[in-house]
């Protein structure tokens, strides 16, 4: 009997300490635009910025960094550490994108963006959280130019003749009618 009980106080210890410990533990998440199957889409010598945006459950501070694709994409904020407010989904880092203007169409870069936790926040105890994220850039031809669009003058010109010729419908009906 007492066996059963020491074994049953060792479970209700060990439950507290779990409930204890998890308060400590904070989850952190990353979101880009493009993953694998909407892969961002540029053309040589074109770039674009990708936000990065970044969440934590705890207050947090990170420190991003790319894991690879470098030769594309570089971070554009002053500094690549951030500090992530509790339950704030606003906190982005900004990444430019940038495909060089001797790279082959049809060729594909990954860019991957790591982030790190560098303090505990509120008084956690930090293990140390890091997540990474992926997205594959294409490069593509570049799009064909797009026609001219009519210059005003010649705007104005159309709207004129397609006057005259309802004046001149007009004119004709009613002569028809006389």
């Amino acid at each position: 009997m007492e066996i059963k009980h020491k074994a049953l106080k060792l479970l209700i210890l060990a439950a507290i300490m779990m409930v204890g410990i998890s308060s400590f533990a904070s989850a952190m998440g990353i979101s880009i635009g493009y993953w694998k199957e909407n892969p961002l889409t540029l053309s040589p010598g074109e770039s674009k910025e990708v936000l990065v945006n970044l969440q934590s459950e705890k207050d947090a501070t990170v420190q991003a960094s790319l894991v690879s694709g470098s030769e594309v994409a570089r971070f554009i904020d002053a500094s690549t550490q951030y500090l992530i407010p509790a339950m704030n989904r606003d906190t982005n880092a900004h990444l430019l994108v940038q495909v060089p203007e001797d790279a082959v169409v049809g060729s594909e870069y990954t860019v991957t963006v790591a982030i790190e936790t560098t303090d505990a926040g509120n008084g956690g105890i930090a293990l140390g959280s890091a997540l990474q994220m992926s997205f594959p850039v294409q490069v593509i031809e570049k799009p064909a130019a797009e026609q001219a669009a009519p210059t005003s003058n010649s705007l104005w010109v159309l709207i004129g003749a397609v006057v005259v010729i309802a004046l001149l419908w007009a004119l004709i009906v009613r002569m028809r009618k006389k």
